[in-house]
């Protein structure tokens, strides 16, 4: 969910903001330039960066970042962590 300045907030939407699967590694030079440009300018910048986790964030939501895409990302993350770290969380 993007955190532009400008942007209306509703408290779902204020909940989304800081998950996990919201944020998303970055190259700081990246993130400096692309700050709180619209999330089109994100997205193509976030398409070019160095980390695979990130291109599969622009290639997940090429258009808009919804709650459900979120909720998505946040679930494989989970799974994907507790494989990495081979956690039992049952």
């Amino acid at each position: 969910m993007p955190a532009g300045p400008l942007e209306p907030r509703s408290v779902s939407c204020q909940k989304l903001v800081h998950r996990l699967a919201n944020l998303v590694p970055l190259e700081a030079r990246t993130n400096r330039r692309i700050g709180n440009l619209d999330s089109a300018e994100k997205v193509a910048a976030h398409a070019e960066s160095a980390y695979a986790m990130t291109r599969a964030v622009a290639a997940m939501a090429p258009e808009e970042w919804t709650p459900a895409l979120l909720e998505h990302r946040q679930r494989w993350m989970a799974k994907r962590a507790a494989t990495l770290w081979r956690c039992d969380l049952d």
